[in-house]
C-alpha cells in the first residue's frame, strides 16, 4: 500500500512530468481512492526507474496487519515504546518511520480525526 522509493531530484522531476500525464487518465478510468498513485507507478515504469515496495515503513490503518509495519510495533515491549515516544529508541530498534493518520476513526460514541488533534499531541509528557 505504501511505496517510498528514493529518487534523485532529477528523477523526481521526470516522474512528476509523467505522473501529471498519467494520473488524470487513470482517474477517469478508475475514479477511486488512491487511483492517482497508479499514475505514479505508470510514470516510474515508463521511465524504467527501479521500484521497491516497502511494507514496514508506515502504520495507518489498524485493520491491515500484513501490509504495514504493525508487526514491528507489536514486537516492542513497554520500555521500548516509551523510548520510541521520547525519540530515543535504542540502536537497532526496528520501528516504522511514519505514523499516518489517513482516516477518521469511530467506535461507538468515540471519534478520532486528525483535524481535531491538539498541537502538542506528540509530547509524551502530556
Amino acid at each position: 500500500r505504501m511505496s517510498l522509493p528514493l529518487y534523485l531530484a532529477g528523477d523526481m522531476y521526470q516522474i512528476a512530468v509523467k505522473w501529471t500525464e498519467f494520473a488524470p487518465r487513470v482517474v477517469q478510468i478508475h475514479p477511486h481512492l488512491f487511483s492517482e498513485m497508479y499514475g505514479f507507478i505508470y510514470a516510474t515504469l515508463q521511465l524504467q526507474l527501479p521500484f521497491t515496495l516497502l511494507r514496514s515503513i508506515v502504520v495507518s490503518v489498524t485493520t491491515t496487519r500484513t501490509r504495514e509495519g504493525w508487526a514491528l510495533v507489536d514486537g516492542l515491549n513497554d520500555e521500548e515504546v516509551q523510548d520510541v515516544c521520547r525519540a530515543t529508541p535504542p540502536p537497532g530498534t526496528k520501528i516504522p518511520m511514519v505514523l499516518h493518520y489517513c482516516e477518521r476513526y469511530m467506535y461507538g460514541p468515540m471519534f478520532f480525526s486528525k483535524y481535531r488533534l491538539k498541537k502538542n499531541i506528540m509530547n509524551c509528557e502530556k
